[in-house]
């Protein structure tokens, strides 16, 4: 394990995870999606924990989490082409800069994306973590999930100067 700012210890996600990751996905989605998404759009979000694709969403990237206390409270996923395809806080945690904390060290584990950049597709909450974190809205996309549109913005970043 590794330890970043805010005595967070951080280490690689494993399939052992997954129950606590689920739980944690839906608390973060529950913790803040009311505020800017409808209660139909948020039932169909926090709904995917319990969907067989979580499991690739978590696996198919490396995925870290972040832990204070032994407890899980926070995970991030980066491709290694460059796309974050996740960053949930739990509800308990959030605001309080464990979301940039756990993204700076997951972007600093990963230096050199093969597709030269950064990118991911941002929720009206986790917008403002990827704008402090450097980066810039490239266009918003509307998605179905479930026939229940989604406004999702697109945002990337150019990798570290090493």
């Amino acid at each position: 394990m590794t330890s970043v700012e805010l005595r967070l210890e951080v280490r690689p996600a494993i399939e052992a995870d997954l129950p606590v990751l689920r739980a944690l996905y839906r608390d973060a989605v529950l913790g803040v999606g009311r505020t800017a998404y409808s209660a139909e759009q948020v039932d169909v979000w926090v709904n995917f924990s319990a969907e067989a694709g979580f499991e690739g969403f978590i696996l198919s990237a490396d995925t870290y989490v972040a832990l204070k206390q032994g407890a899980i409270v926070a995970f991030c996923g980066l491709a290694d082409e460059g796309h974050l395809a996740s960053i949930y806080v739990g509800r308990a945690h959030q605001r309080c800069g464990i979301g940039l904390a756990l993204l700076n060290y997951v972007l600093a584990r990963h230096p050199h994306p093969s597709s030269g950049r950064y990118y991911t597709e941002a929720s009206e909450f986790s917008r403002p973590l990827f704008l402090r974190a450097g980066f810039h809205l490239v266009g918003i996309e509307k998605v179905q999930r479930n026939g229940v549109g989604f406004e999702r913005y697109l945002m990337e970043r150019a990798p570290f100067e090493t």
